[in-house]
């Protein structure tokens, strides 16, 4: 369960850091460059999109699980 938290929130971070970095350096220089760097971005931006919802996810579903324990029941 932590190994996957671990690679999950390395994913998120890495591709987030390169969707932005990439951003600011297009709008830095008017763009161009941009049609080299749209397919690199928009699998950055998949990434980026799926581990945040699978961190989500396992956030959630572990703060959940703990409320059911605090509460004596199981689900």
């Amino acid at each position: 369960m932590q190994i996957a938290l671990i690679v999950a929130l390395s994913l998120h971070i890495l591709s987030s850091v390169f969707w932005a970095g990439t951003s600011f350096v297009l709008a830095r220089t008017g763009g161009i460059g941009g049609e080299q760097l749209f397919r690199p971005q928009m699998g950055a931006a998949v990434i980026a999109v799926l581990s945040g919802g699978y961190l989500g996810h396992l956030v959630h579903r572990r703060r959940d699980q703990k409320l059911a324990q605090r509460e004596g029941r199981r689900d």
